[in-house]
Order: C-alpha cells, then sequence, then structure tokens
C-alpha cells in the first residue's frame, strides 16, 4: 500500500510539474492583496471581463473569443484565485463576494471603470456578486451557462472530498492528476453533449495535455 500511495504522489507531483511546464503563464500577474492574480489584456475600448468557470482557466478565453471582442473592445480575462497561475486565497476563497472583492481590487488597479463582466458556468456568481456589491461599477452582466442560485444535489462526490479538511490534501495528492487523466475526455465530451469539443479542445484551453509527451517539445 506504501508503495501504491507513493507512486501516486510521484505521478501527481510529475504531472504538476509537466502541466506547469506546457502551459506557462502567458499575461501578468499583479500583486493585489490576496496574493499574485495572473490576468491578460487586449484592445481598446468598452472594457469586456470574462471570467471562467470550474476546472477552468484564461486560456478558456484566449482560446475562443478573446481575440475577436479585442479588436473592438477592451477585453481582460484573469485566473480566478486558485486557478490556472493565480494563487489561492486560503480564507473563504470559494466565496463568489470574496472573490467578486478581488476582481474590484483587479479593475481599480487597472483604471477599468463599468465594465461588462461575462461569467461563464460557476462564475456566473462571481459577476452577480460584483454586481450587487459594486452596481456603480457595472457596466453589463453577461451570462454564459451561468450559475446564479444553488441547486438540489451534489456538485460532485470528488469536489465534496477534495474539500474535507486532511483527507481533502491527501485525496488531492493521489488521486486527481491520475483520475483526470482518465476522465478529463470524457468529462469534455458532456458538457459539450450533444455537440463535439474542439480539435485538441482540452489542450488548447490549458486544461490537461493530450499526451504527455507533447511536453518535452516545449
Amino acid at each position: 500500500m506504501l508503495t501504491v500511495i507513493t507512486a501516486l504522489v510521484g505521478f501527481s507531483w510529475l504531472h504538476a510539474a509537466f502541466v506547469a511546464r506546457r502551459y506557462p503563464p502567458i499575461g501578468d500577474r499583479i500583486p493585489l492583496s490576496s496574493g499574485n492574480l495572473h490576468f491578460v489584456q487586449k484592445g481598446n475600448g468598452t472594457p469586456v471581463v470574462f471570467l471562467h468557470g470550474a476546472s477552468s482557466n484564461l486560456r478558456e478565453w484566449t482560446s475562443s473569443v478573446f481575440d475577436k471582442v479585442a479588436t473592438r473592445h477592451h477585453a481582460i480575462a484573469l485566473d480566478r484565485p486558485g486557478h490556472g497561475w493565480s494563487d489561492r486565497r486560503i480564507s473563504k476563497g470559494h466565496d463568489p463576494r470574496v472573490q467578486a472583492e478581488i476582481l474590484h481590487e483587479l479593475l481599480r488597479k487597472l483604471g477599468v471603470r463599468r465594465p461588462v463582466l461575462v461569467g461563464h458556468s460557476s462564475a456566473g456568481s462571481v459577476v452577480l456578486a460584483y454586481a450587487l456589491q459594486h452596481p456603480e461599477e457595472t457596466g453589463e452582466v453577461l451570462f454564459l451557462s451561468g450559475v446564479s442560485h444553488t441547486w438540489p444535489g451534489s456538485v460532485g462526490w470528488e469536489y465534496e472530498v477534495a474539500a474535507l479538511p486532511g483527507i481533502g490534501q491527501a485525496f488531492t495528492w493521489t488521486m486527481v492528476a491520475a483520475g483526470y487523466r482518465l476522465m478529463a475526455s470524457r468529462a469534455a465530451q458532456a458538457v459539450f453533449n450533444p455537440d463535439t469539443p474542439p480539435e485538441d479542445y482540452l489542450d488548447h484551453a490549458g486544461i490537461m495535455p493530450i499526451r504527455l509527451a507533447q511536453v518535452g517539445a516545449v
């Protein structure tokens, strides 16, 4: 058993190193009161701020609509706290109201006023929190399959286990990397169903290299 646990921890550590090398920061990291936040910005005009959903990062936007929007607007995308290359806030970092305040601090530092806030999936709750907390500083809010309320049932057993004190950390460093490599393609297909994901979606969105051997070519 100890050998298996050691092997899983080793694989998790190597996988994290591979992914970090494959997907380096593509923007700037700005120091905020909650830690460093990774973001990209491009273009001029009305500010449009893109917030990604759960288990994701800003590459969801830069690999899709970001450049097109930037031809007419000031496009901004960021890694939410604990995602991509943004630091994880230990205390209540999952709370959409806390993330809204972190976003507010970022936009003030950038001198951005009354942005259009685009929230995908779980980020819907963040843009709503921002609009409620700073209505006079909110331009418009756009939902893309956004979450606004709690719903019956579970968000997923793996999230609940990972959130448990002690046990969650052990689970994260033994099972998540191996399980994710086995299930990521199937999960992406389920999200896009009945359509199919774009070609090499997992790689382009910075979610997972299609083959670990690709990392060696970076």
